[in-house]
Formats: C-alpha cells, sequence, structure tokens
C-alpha cells in the first residue's frame, strides 16, 4: 500500500553544516594570516627603527670620536669638565630631537654622558647584551624591558674608537618601541575587523551558496526517503543542469520504471486472479452441465433415441470446451516460459479451417447461430505445428461464436493472397455480427488474461483465447488483426506466410 506524503523532515541541516564548516575555516585562515602579516609588519617596523637609530649612532660616534682625538685623550674618561659640559649639552640636544636617549661610556663600560643628565654618570652598562656585542664586534642591538622605565625599549650600540683604531668607549642610543606597538596595535585592530567583517561577508555566502547546494540534495534525499517507505510517486524533481539535476533525473527515471513495474506486477497479480477465477468458473459450468446430462441419461432418458442423442452431442460440445479451456492453460504457461515447442511439417490451412468448424458444430447448434464457411481452391500449403494453427484458429472462431446474437451467422473465408515478387499467404477472416469492439481495445484484447467490461458475454471468458492465438500466429511468421466490420460486428483477419514453391492442395 502506498503511505501519504511525510515531511522531509531537517530540511536546512545539511545546508547549515556546510556553510558552518565553510565559515569557521574562513573565519582561521583570515585570522592566521592576519597573525602572520602582523609578525611580518611587526618585524619590518622593527628593523626599520634599528636602522634609523644605527644611522644616529654612527652620527654621534663620529662627533665624539672627533672631539677625543682633538683633545688628544686616551680615553673618553680623559675629557675635563668643560669639555664633558659641552658635549653633554650637545648629546642632549641630539636626544631631543631624536627621541632616543644616548650614553656614551669609556672602556670599561662606565657611564660618561647620559642625555638624561649629568646626574646619571658613574652608572655601570658593561654587561648588557648590545655593549658586549659592540666591544667585541663593532656593532651591538638588543631588545627588551627596560629596567628602569618598564617599557619595552630598543639599544643599538657602536664602539667610540680614537686615533689608531683603538677602542676608547662606547656609544649606545635607546629607544621605546611604544610608538611602533601603538602602530601595531592599530594595524592589528584593523586587520582583525576587516578579517572579522570580510569573515562574515564570506559565511553569509557560503550559508547562501550552501543551502542553495543544500536544496537539491534535500530534495533527493527527501523522495528517496518516501520512495523506500513506499510512497512510490516520490520524485525529487530537481531543475538545471548541473550534476546534482542530472542526478534527481536518474533518480526519477528509476522512480518512474520501479512504479511501472509495481503496476504491472499488481495488474498481472489482479489479472491472474481474475484468471483463476474465471476459469474456476468456466471449468465449473460444463461439468456441472456433463454431470447433469448424464444423471438425465442414466434416469431413464438414455431410452429416447433423439433425447439421448441431444444429451450425447451436448456432452460432447461440453467436453469439447473444456478440452479447449485446458489447452488454453496449458500453452499459457508455454507462452510464459518461453518453451513452445513448434512442429515442422506442410499444413493445408483450408482443411485445418473445415475440421475447426466441424468440431465446434455441437457449439454452433447450441447457440443457434450458423457458420458461413468459404475455402478458396488449390491453396499453397504452409510449413509449421498444425496443433498450434488449429488451436489459433479455433480460439478466433470461438470467440465469435460467444459474441454472436443467436439466429444470426458467423462468416469464415480461407482464401491464398499472392503479392508482387511471387510471394503468396493464406488469408483467413472470421466475422461475427456481435456489437463490435470499442476502439480503445481494438488491441487490448490480446493481451494476456484481458477482458473487455462491456456486455456480459465479453466477461464469460479467461482472456486467454485471442492472447494464444496471436501468439501461435505470430510463432509461424504470421500476423492477426481486429477491425469492425462495416455492417457491424467484429471482424478477425489471419495472415500465414507460405514458402515460395510451395504444393498445391495438400492432402
Amino acid at each position: 500500500m502506498r503511505q501519504k506524503k511525510q515531511s522531509s523532515g531537517r530540511p536546512w541541516g545539511f545546508g547549515l553544516r556546510v556553510a558552518m564548516g565553510f565559515a569557521i575555516v574562513i573565519v582561521v585562515t583570515i585570522l592566521t594570516f592576519s597573525q602572520i602579516l602582523i609578525g611580518r609588519i611587526e618585524g619590518y617596523l622593527l628593523h626599520d627603527m634599528e636602522n634609523s637609530m644605527a644611522n644616529l649612532a654612527i652620527t654621534a660616534k663620529s662627533g665624539i670620536e672627533l672631539a677625543a682625538n682633538t683633545f688628544g685623550v686616551e680615553g673618553i674618561a680623559g675629557l675635563d669638565e668643560g669639555s664633558l659640559s659641552t658635549f653633554q649639552s650637545l648629546v642632549k640636544d641630539i636626544a631631543g630631537k631624536t627621541g632616543c636617549r644616548i650614553v656614551v661610556a669609556d672602556r670599561k663600560g662606565v657611564e660618561i654622558l647620559d642625555s638624561r643628565g649629568p646626574s646619571c654618570r658613574g652608572l655601570e652598562i658593561m654587561g648588557e647584551e648590545e655593549v658586549t656585542e659592540a666591544f667585541n664586534g663593532g656593532y651591538g642591538a638588543s631588545t627588551r624591558v627596560d629596567a628602569v622605565s618598564g617599557l619595552y625599549t630598543m639599544y643599538v650600540a657602536y664602539p667610540v674608537e680614537g686615533i689608531g683604531g683603538s677602542s676608547i668607549g662606547v656609544i649606545r642610543l635607546s629607544r621605546p618601541t611604544e610608538s611602533i606597538t601603538g602602530l601595531l596595535h592599530s594595524i592589528r585592530n584593523g586587520i582583525l575587523v576587516s578579517g572579522l567583517l570580510a569573515g562574515g561577508v564570506a559565511a553569509f555566502i557560503s550559508i547562501m551558496l550552501s543551502v542553495g547546494l543544500a536544496r537539491p540534495i534535500n530534495k533527493i534525499r527527501s523522495a528517496s526517503i518516501r520512495f523506500g517507505k513506499g510512497e512510490l510517486g516520490a520524485r525529487s524533481r530537481v531543475n538545471g543542469r548541473g550534476d546534482l539535476a542530472e542526478l534527481s533525473r536518474a533518480f526519477d527515471r528509476m522512480a518512474d520504471r520501479v512504479e511501472r513495474t509495481f503496476d504491472e506486477i499488481s495488474a498481472l497479480d489482479r489479472m491472474k486472479s481474475d484468471f483463476v477465477a474465471n476459469v474456476s468458473h468456466e471449468l465449473k459450468t460444463p461439468l456441472s452441465a456433463i454431470k447433469g446430462l448424464a444423471e438425465t441419461l442414466l434416469d431413464g432418458a438414455i431410452d429416447d433415441g433423439a433425447v439421448s442423442r441431444k444429451f450425447l452431442l451436448d456432452i460432447l460440445g461440453e467436453s469439447e470446451r473444456l478440452l479447449l479451456m485446458v489447452n488454453n492453460v496449458l500453452n499459457i504457461s508455454k507462452i510464459e516460459a518461453g518453451v513452445l515447442d513448434l512442429r515442422e511439417e506442410e499444413l493445408d490451412v483450408g482443411k485445418i479451417v473445415a475440421s475447426v468448424v466441424s468440431r465446434m458444430g455441437p457449439v454452433l447448434e447450441r447457440k443457434g447461430v450458423e457458420a458461413e464457411v468459404k475455402l478458396g481452391q488449390e491453396m499453397p500449403s504452409v510449413t509449421g505445428d498444425g496443433t498450434m494453427i488449429d488451436q489459433a484458429i479455433a480460439n478466433i472462431v470461438d470467440n465469435a461464436v460467444k459474441y454472436t446474437v443467436s439466429g444470426t451467422a458467423i462468416r469464415i473465408s480461407c482464401e491464398p493472397q499472392t503479392h508482387g515478387g511471387g510471394s503468396a499467404e493464406i488469408v483467413i477472416k472470421v466475422q461475427d455480427e456481435g456489437p463490435g469492439v470499442p476502439e480503445n481495445e481494438k488491441e487490448r484484447v490480446f493481451e494476456r488474461f484481458y477482458r473487455s467490461g462491456g456486455a456480459p458475454a465479453r466477461r464469460k471468458g479467461s482472456g486467454l483465447g485471442l492472447a494464444i492465438a496471436r501468439s501461435n500466429v505470430e510463432a509461424h511468421g504470421g500476423t492477426v488483426e481486429l477491425a469492425n466490420a462495416p455492417g457491424g460486428g467484429a471482424l478477425v483477419t489471419v495472415r500465414i506466410p507460405a514458402p515460395p514453391g510451395s504444393s498445391k492442395g495438400v492432402t
């Protein structure tokens, strides 16, 4: 039983998960690159600050060396108070313009000049990293927290050389990096804000794209779940040209085939159920008639010659009807299994037609129907299975008798027909005077188990006679067609090809 349409459930789950994944990746990527960029900028600014301070240190160093050489002292410590006062003012002026603290120490690392004032003289700086590097390698630089101010500070130092190139002291410049820190802080905030805005926009775009991606996926998912639960009419119907649209169309085509197959199986099951019921009813009727006729004969009717003959003819007719139904059941089983056993023998179709009409005499007499038979002369023989051709013609004639009104006649003809090129065929026509066949049922009456839903007479058959007739004739390369005759009734035309050079009038 097909279930009602159900809710697809969690329509946004997949899309939101994908969107959140995209957003997280985008934000983490932006933050990571922001930190890398800020680190590069910080390194560049510190390097630029170091170069600037180094250039200032070289200029100040040159002035100190010139003064020391002018006074002819072996070390800075040999400067007198007047010279120290002069240099102190000069150093303080340079420091004020550059924003750096300038310290000049002797070869022992003891401060001789300090831009902060004479009160700082005498401090020991020999152990500082940049001072040690300057004495050892000609230049030193370091960045650390200043012990006095508590600020992160950059230091650069150069040795002061006397006459002959000997080291007579050291000059050191220092400046807090707070200006760079503030700039970096502003840059960092700007990058982070821009990154977050870009991440938000990217997240929004990814959500929209993900929702657009999730919509067809959810349609296919929902349709597959509903289809799996028995709702065979469920379809995804995703439009477009992408892979998901093609997947959707493939799913819908598969669902169409499954639904058609299911409908065909269901219809076949119903037809088989009807077939069993119909055959049971059809078998019951002649068996009951035979039983009743036999009981009547045994009760004494057998002594009346005329009555007994009539009853025996009736029994023979009902027996023929039973035999026809049994043969139909056996043949339909062979048709479904694809194991029809086609014998090869020369046949006179005219004699087969005459034999069929003769056998059906009791049926025609009981129905009150006459048979008008017209057989052609010197008909070519055909090669095939006589039993199958006989059964096909018998089923067609029996069908005509069922639908013919009592007191009328059926017309049966069997004649050869020659075509251009020397090809020939046997044409058999069976026309009744019944109600005819609706236009929309002309082909369906040849389907197995199909019975027209019109007049009551049409509901008596098992729906196999014409199907078997067409199968048997087509097995011989022939055709069976149904049409409504101009004067009323149905006309069945059977065409059986005759091989070239076939003999005439086979006996």
